[in-house]
């Protein structure tokens, strides 16, 4: 017997808990996964590769606050992985920045100063 919340006979009782809550498996299908996945494979940048870990990390703490089965948390805990791993694979392929001029690490040493020419009189 399910238990919808809106319904009269049912207002103050409690559902069960496979049906409480909007993470369960049956609102996240294996197609929302499939589709992060391939998200993550189609990021141009690194922002939206970030933007999905987020994603994933604060949908998996909050799918572990209610205690929603282990099973959809790991699944969106692969999502967030995988993302972390494109992430990776994109710095891998960015160029180095270079660095800066290589500075002297004498700190005390004062630049040289125009020296002035004598003249005898």
């Amino acid at each position: 017997m399910k238990l919808h919340p809106n319904t009269a006979s049912n207002r103050g009782r409690k559902l069960p808990r496979g049906n409480r809550s909007l993470t369960s498996v049956s609102f996240y299908p294996i197609s929302i996964i499939s589709r992060a996945k391939r998200e993550i494979l189609l990021a141009r940048d690194l922002d939206e590769v970030k933007d999905i870990r987020d994603k994933a990390e604060a949908l998996r703490l909050y799918m572990k606050q209610q205690g929603d089965g282990l099973e959809m948390q790991n699944a969106v805990a692969e999502i967030k992985i995988r993302a972390e791993r494109r992430a990776g694979e994109m710095l891998a392929e960015m160029e180095k920045n270079k660095g800066g001029p290589v500075r002297s690490h004498d700190t005390t040493a004062l630049p040289p100063t125009p020296r002035t020419q004598v003249t005898s009189a």
